[in-house]
């Protein structure tokens, strides 16, 4: 997967899961396509139209996707103070577990120095080494 402006406005490519893949399939076969996979829930009022309608063509403000994941963590209990950010700390200390080199986890976490990246390592690490 490419990602354009991510975290830091950097570009860079990731991974994606099997399941993942298959629900974007999925999702682009269907006779309507959106621009986005996840959509804006604002609703405009357009010229004769009485009750407003869904922007489809705008992306889901970062807010709301905070917000959405906030809600569904609540639900879930999920333990502590969790928030979209630590799934990409989830992520990279996944890879770190799956034993991929910190040098290709610091080119897929778009880091621009080995030692973010590091950090992962630090903390998964069984052998701490300062």
């Amino acid at each position: 997967m490419y990602i354009r402006n991510g975290k830091g406005g950097v570009d860079r490519q990731s991974a994606l899961s099997g399941k993942a893949i298959a629900l974007i399939r999925i999702y682009l076969s269907g006779t309507f396509v959106r621009d986005w996979l996840f959509v804006s829930d604002r609703k405009i009022c357009g010229s004769g139209e009485l009750f407003p309608v869904p922007v489809d063509h705008k992306p889901m403000s970062i807010r709301n996707a905070q917000y959405v994941y906030r809600n569904i963590a609540d639900k879930l209990k999920f333990p502590g103070h969790t928030t979209l950010h630590s799934l990409r700390h989830s992520f990279g200390t996944h890879l770190i577990e799956d034993g991929l080199s910190i040098f290709s986890i610091q080119k897929m976490m778009g880091h621009q120095h080995i030692r973010t990246t590091l950090k992962y390592w630090i903390f998964k690490s069984p052998v701490r080494v300062f």
